[in-house]
């Protein structure tokens, strides 16, 4: 009973004798501009796949190197299957690699394999589903095809992950997610792994520990942001707004000074800007700290961080000084750039910024900037629907 609900373990098209497909198998098209890294992963996968499912009508999946491909009636998606309506026609897969054209580094490399290898296996449940004929025919028939894809998607790339990216750490880590609360034990065992030069392992501490309300969560985080390594202290100055403590605004306040890395220091004074704002009593007072940043900040993108904070302080005219960095031609702080956009988009506004936006749009942009001007666009619908 068991293996006739997962659409990978079915066997029904078995049934069918007068099922002769001419060609079976999984195969791979992969663009040539896709990263090594990831190329490999995805070959592996495949081969993966191959030694503990059969495929008896041969499906190409062909990973693309953009951020979303196109699907039949237009729509934009991460990735698509196309269903034929005889099993004696062969399918098709495309799955969007995304924004990868920038892995700085271990952490953000193997996310973006594991959502890679997620969308392969989402597409491929879509296959067994359709060499099955398991399409329900209830009215809720095509969310049940989508939660189930979505399942097993998770579930296979998962399984996959935990064997053959993340190390052992890792995976400790990733396991700790599910708890509902993180013990004295369990803190013990990651302040014990701050010491590592493991990046990835850093970073995924201050991912576990952001939502997290106890102290040592904090105290680590306090640790985390004087790493030796830049990206791990970016990552935790840019979750301490989540702790509204003193000594937290102390130590953004601190690294808004004192920290060299541009983008180390700009996540900073955006989370010194939004725990200043929710404590202090004067917004003024914010303003005038900004303002002092301000005058003494040479960087482009931490000068964009203080325009946030004079804005949602108050004043209106930071908007002009955020609009106008759009037209830099550094596409890393034109991403940063409508992100803060979106950060700030409220009904008095979204009209002059979605009309900066549109005209970025029009321009020659890279995979990264038009996803994230696809997402700004797609966030702010529900303030221009306020504005009907």
């Amino acid at each position: 009973m068991r293996d006739s609900l997962n659409p990978w373990n079915c066997c029904k098209w078995k049934d069918d004798l007068d099922f002769r497909p001419r060609r079976s198998g999984l195969r791979l098209r992969i663009d040539s501009d896709v990263p090594s890294v990831i190329r490999e992963h995805c070959i592996h996968f495949a081969a993966w796949l191959r030694k503990k499912y059969e495929f008896p009508v041969r499906i190409p999946v062909y990973v693309k190197f953009k951020t979303l491909v196109r699907a039949s009636d237009g729509e934009l998606v991460s990735g698509l299957f196309f269903e034929p309506y005889s099993r004696s026609v062969e399918p098709y897969a495309k799955v969007a690699v995304g924004v990868v054209d920038k892995l700085e580094d271990e952490y953000n490399t193997k996310n973006a394999i594991c959502k890679i290898l997620c969308s392969i296996a989402h597409e491929l449940t879509h296959y067994f589903q359709w060499i099955n004929c398991m399409e329900p025919m209830e009215p809720r028939a095509n969310s049940r095809i989508e939660w189930q894809a979505s399942y097993y998607g998770h579930k296979l790339s998962k399984m996959y992950s935990m064997k053959y990216i993340w190390t052992p750490v890792e995976q400790t880590i990733l396991k700790m997610e599910s708890y509902d609360a993180l013990h004295a034990d369990d803190y013990q065992m990651l302040q014990s792994w701050t010491e590592t030069e493991n990046s990835s392992v850093k970073r995924m501490i201050v991912a576990l520990v952001a939502q997290r309300e106890a102290d040592e969560a904090r105290k680590l985080l306090l640790q985390l942001s004087n790493d030796s390594n830049a990206s791990v202290r970016a990552f935790a100055l840019d979750v301490l707004c989540g702790f509204p403590a003193p000594e937290c605004i102390k130590r953004l306040q601190q690294a808004v000074h004192d920290e060299r890395n541009t983008y180390a220091r700009y996540c900073a004074i955006r989370s010194c800007a939004d725990l200043m704002i929710d404590e202090a009593e004067d917004a003024h007072a914010v303003q005038t700290f900004f303002e002092t940043v301000m005058h003494k900040e040479t960087e482009p993108l931490c000068r964009l961080g203080c325009s946030y904070a004079l804005y949602i302080s108050g004043q209106d005219s930071a908007l002009d000084a955020i609009l106008s960095l759009l037209d830099s031609k550094d596409e890393d702080l034109q991403c940063e750039t409508v992100i803060v956009l979106q950060d700030i988009a409220e009904t008095k506004n979204i009209q002059a910024i979605a009309k900066s936006v549109k005209r970025l749009q029009k321009g020659n942009c890279s995979n990264s900037l038009s996803e994230c001007i696809r997402l700004f666009f797609q966030n702010v619908k529900p303030i221009f629907d306020k504005c009907r």
